[in-house]
């Protein structure tokens, strides 16, 4: 079917088969040379008309298919089903229309859907590229998304510039579900399209005829996000977006030799950001292996969350005893010394200098430290406990006196004491006797 003869024909109201949009809406012209047809923007398989209410107050999207089949209308039917079963806030309700326009005598059927206001995701990029914290944002909205989409096991099938939206008020919202899939509830469905290929993994582009799988959006989830956050970061990367592209192009996604050494590569590597980088490993991966082995953004986030969390903590010290190699060459860079691998300190190597006091005769501990007496020398244990006791008076006036008492001199000192005693004794005995013998 001729485009043109299309958008000529909407732009007359008795063509307009479907009752509500033939009454209440009217098509947009174009302007200059352009204005004997209606505006519309081109898809893979059909034309999408803006049209406005008679009193302006509301807009409608007409999707009509041009390349009219079966498959097409079955699609269709099932797409109107899937939107009704889907409640997130990225996609709009729509009715299927199976007489919607008529063209040169032949009927094509379409699509009614509410109107998406909003910049597509290239346009938005461009128009604030030197705000990197609105792109920050939507790098995040954009994973929410992702997650979303994951969480609830639904597959968009073609994410590329321009079927993601972003409104005025920064939400994003996702048009073009010629591709959609829900694989929870649908079995053996034919994909529509493989995408475009600076968007999609090359198995989908080089097997237009295979069925849809559940990780159809993971590789485009990969490409966009990082995309974001690049950008986000070095906003002069805005020069490499295409009109059907990102970063990359198709070429670059054919084998990893293209992608490694494609101009978008070697300008993320430059940024030289940890999670920059090892998303931009994952990409090289994805385009590597087969589609079924691609992981999702989602996945890859959490995973690096994960093993963060796993990691040691950065202690003082390592486990055996020394100082972590982490700390050492934080040290040594302030120092400006090349760190050693470890330091292990010196009571790990050599044995272990008592601090306790021990008799000197026999080297049993003191039971306390300032003792000066020891049970196992003298066999006494009333007079070890006497002279356990600590007495500072004594103790000071030794010191001021610098001398060190020496067991055998204790010993001496406590023999004199009791042979005194015996000697007074007997000198009492002969007292008495004298006494006795002289006064008695």
């Amino acid at each position: 079917m001729d485009l043109l003869a299309i958008q000529q024909a909407v732009l007359d109201s008795a063509n307009i088969l479907d009752d509500e949009v033939r009454l209440f809406y009217h098509c947009i012209r174009g302007e200059g040379r352009k204005s004997n047809r209606a505006i519309a923007k081109h898809g893979g398989f059909c034309l999408a008309f803006p049209m406005v209410s008679n009193d302006n107050s509301s807009k409608l999207c007409y999707r009509i298919w041009y390349h009219e089949n079966v498959q097409n209308q079955q699609n269709a039917e099932r797409i109107v089903k899937n939107l009704r079963r889907i409640d997130l806030p990225y996609f709009v309700q729509c009715r299927y229309i199976p007489d919607a326009i008529k063209v040169e005598g032949e009927i094509l059927s379409g699509l009614k859907m509410d109107w998406i206001e909003g910049e597509t995701l290239d346009k938005y990029l461009y128009n604030n590229c030197d705000r990197p914290e609105k792109l920050k944002k939507l790098a995040s909205d954009f994973l929410t998304m992702c997650k979303d989409l994951n969480d609830n096991c639904i597959v968009h099938g073609d994410l590329s510039n321009a079927n993601i939206l972003v409104t005025s008020t920064g939400k994003l919202r996702l048009i073009d579900y010629d591709s959609l899939y829900l694989p929870r509830i649908e079995r053996d469905i034919k994909q529509t399209t493989g995408g475009l290929p600076a968007f999609q993994h090359p198995q989908r582009i080089a097997n237009p005829d295979r069925y849809m799988g559940e990780n159809d959006d993971y590789f485009s989830q990969q490409v966009i996000y990082l995309s974001l956050l690049a950008i986000a970061k070095k906003p002069t990367l805005v020069d490499l977006i295409g009109e059907e592209e990102l970063l990359f192009s198709g070429y670059d996604f054919q084998n990893d030799s293209n992608f490694v050494n494609s101009r978008g590569y070697k300008e993320i590597v430059k940024l030289k950001d940890q999670l920059i980088n090892r998303l931009l490993d994952e990409l090289c991966n994805a385009v590597s292996v087969s589609l079924s082995r691609v992981r999702s953004v989602c996945e890859i986030i959490e995973s690096r969350q994960n093993n963060r969390h796993s990691e040691p903590p950065k202690t003082l010290y390592d486990n055996s005893g020394g100082l972590s190699e982490v700390i050492a060459s934080l040290i040594a860079s302030k120092q400006n010394v090349t760190p050693q691998k470890s330091f292990t300190p010196v009571s790990q190597t050599q044995p272990r200098k008592s601090l306790e006091k021990c008799c000197p005769v026999c080297g049993t501990p003191y039971r306390n430290p300032n003792s000066t007496y020891c049970y196992n020398c003298t066999g006494d244990p009333f007079l070890a406990n006497k002279h356990d006791a600590f007495n500072p008076v004594v103790e000071k006036k030794e010191r001021a006196k610098g001398k060190n008492s020496s067991l055998s001199s204790r010993k001496f000192n406590s023999s004199f004491d009791f042979t005194g005693c015996i000697w007074g004794v007997i000198l009492l005995a002969i007292i008495a006797i004298v006494f006795f013998f002289f006064f008695v």
